[in-house]
C-alpha cells in the first residue's frame, strides 16, 4: 500500500515542522509549503492525501487557498489550522469543504488523533455502518464529498435503528 501524502501549509517555520514531523510518524510522506501559491503549486505535481491550511497568511489566505484545493482538489481532504479561530471562520471553512480545525498552539498528540481521526473517517465502509458513532462519521464523510442525499441517509438509518426497539 502506498504512503499517504500530506501537505502542511504554514507560513511559520516552526509549525511546518512540528506538524510534518508528527504526519511523518504517523507515516505520511509530508511536503510543506510557506504559502498559498507554493502550495498550489506543489499540488499541481503531487496527488496529496491530506492538507494541514493554516487561516491567516500573507499573500492568499487559507479560505482562498481552502476555495482553489476544493474546485481544482475534491477529494484532497483539508483541515485548517488558526491562532485566531472565530465560529465565523470555522463555519466558513466548514461551508467550502475543510473536514475539521485544529486550534494553535497544539500538541502533537493532539495532532496526531485528529488527523487519525480524519483518516479513520475516509476509510469507513458505508456499507457496514451499524452503531451511532460510526452512522455519524460516514455522515460527516458523506457532507465533506458533498454527497448530502447519503449523508441524510446516515442520519435517517441511525434515527430508525435507535426507534425501531422501542416500537417493538
Amino acid at each position: 500500500m502506498d504512503k499517504k501524502l500530506a501537505l502542511v501549509i504554514d507560513d511559520e517555520k516552526n509549525i511546518r515542522l512540528t506538524f510534518s514531523e508528527t504526519l511523518a510518524q504517523m507515516g505520511f510522506d509530508t511536503h510543506a509549503a510557506a504559502n498559498g501559491e507554493e502550495a498550489l503549486s506543489k499540488m499541481k505535481t503531487t496527488d496529496f492525501d491530506l492538507v494541514l491550511l493554516d487561516f491567516r497568511m500573507s499573500g492568499m489566505d487559507g479560505i482562498e487557498v481552502l476555495r482553489c484545493i476544493r474546485e481544482g482538489y475534491p477529494k484532497v481532504r483539508v483541515i485548517m489550522i488558526t491562532a485566531h479561530g472565530t465560529i465565523e471562520s470555522a463555519v466558513a471553512a466548514m461551508k467550502l469543504g475543510a473536514v475539521d480545525f485544529i486550534q494553535k498552539p497544539c500538541t502533537p498528540a493532539e495532532i496526531r488523533e485528529l488527523v487519525g481521526k480524519v483518516m479513520e473517517r475516509e476509510a469507513l465502509d458505508e456499507s457496514k455502518g451499524k452503531d451511532y458513532p460510526t452512522l455519524i462519521e460516514l455522515a460527516k464523510k458523506c457532507i465533506t464529498d458533498h454527497r448530502f442525499d447519503a449523508a441524510g441517509a446516515q442520519w435517517l438509518t441511525r434515527r430508525i435503528k435507535t426507534v425501531s426497539p422501542l416500537l417493538g
